[in-house]
């Protein structure tokens, strides 16, 4: 809303120059051109013109052709989503959720075979350990009994550990 004395006074002095001096200098220069010069250059321009409104229009025509192919696949796209939320809605689904029941069920079934299977083993590995393992604690009991004062400086936190234990299980037996 406001004018500016120091551009408004650029501008007219910018006009002034352009009328006085570049305008002249051109004005010489146009009309040293010849006649048949400028009418070549009409008729370039003028054909130039012709081709670029007949390429626009085809490209505009190949526009409403890709923009008609663009709402016909977005109808169909439509119509394929409405199919779907129908077999969501109806027994598509149903049978789907029964098929991945049975396949999750038979896939319990046979895991549950097979850790039932590893049970067993680690079941039986167990009674083996603890076989071996009280043979040892009877043996290492007995080696304590006769030598009550067993020491071993590298390994004195262990024997410790031995002794509390087998007195624990002494208890406990």
């Amino acid at each position: 809303g406001y004018i500016c004395l120091g551009c408004s006074l650029g501008w007219g002095a910018f006009s002034v120059f352009l009328v006085k001096v570049i305008h002249r200098s051109l004005e010489r220069l146009v009309f040293a051109v010849p006649e048949s010069v400028l009418t070549a250059a009409d008729t370039a321009l003028f054909l130039y013109f012709i081709w670029d409104v007949a390429y626009s229009a085809a490209e505009a025509l190949s526009l409403r052709d890709v923009l008609r192919e663009k709402v016909l696949a977005n109808e169909e796209l439509q119509r394929l989503q409405r199919r779907l939320d129908e077999l969501v809605r109806g027994s598509g689904l149903e049978n789907l959720q029964e098929e991945l029941h049975r396949k999750v069920e038979s896939y319990r079934e046979e895991r549950s075979e097979e850790i039932a299977r590893i049970r067993q083993e680690i079941e039986k590995q167990r009674h083996i350990f603890e076989e071996h393992l009280g043979k040892r604690q009877r043996h290492a009991l007995r080696i304590l009994k006769r030598n009550p004062g067993s020491i071993s400086r590298r390994h004195k936190l262990t024997f410790e550990q031995i002794r509390e234990y087998l007195e624990d299980n002494r208890k406990n037996m």
